[in-house]
């Protein structure tokens, strides 16, 4: 079965996506030291972990979720190590290297 031209595309761009390492999290910040992280899927913060936040591979996307949060949050790109590791659920699970710039 051969793939169309528009498939094809549509796969290399997903392609390249996935190994793009740029993603956003949306974070607030009440004082220095104490950090929330954004979970879309639970709809709550994790507490100066950045592993429990969504991972937006598109600034836009985590811009849009941050607007339906009010004022008090922040969109923070982050860098994802280059080769995840496998979780013991065997799961993919990326390293957060830290904040990159906002």
């Amino acid at each position: 079965m051969m793939m169309t031209a528009e498939q094809l595309r549509q796969l290399k761009r997903s392609v390249a996506e996935a190994r793009e390492t740029k993603r956003y999290v949306i974070e607030s910040s009440l004082m220095p030291g104490f950090t929330f992280f954004y979970n879309v899927s639970d709809h709550g913060y994790g507490f100066n972990e950045p592993k429990q936040a969504t991972l937006f591979h598109q600034r836009s996307q985590a811009l849009a979720v941050s607007r339906l949060l009010g004022r008090r949050v922040r969109v923070v790109r982050y860098q994802l190590a280059a080769y995840p590791r496998r979780s013991a659920d065997s799961g993919v699970e990326h390293e957060i290297r830290g904040s990159i710039g906002r």
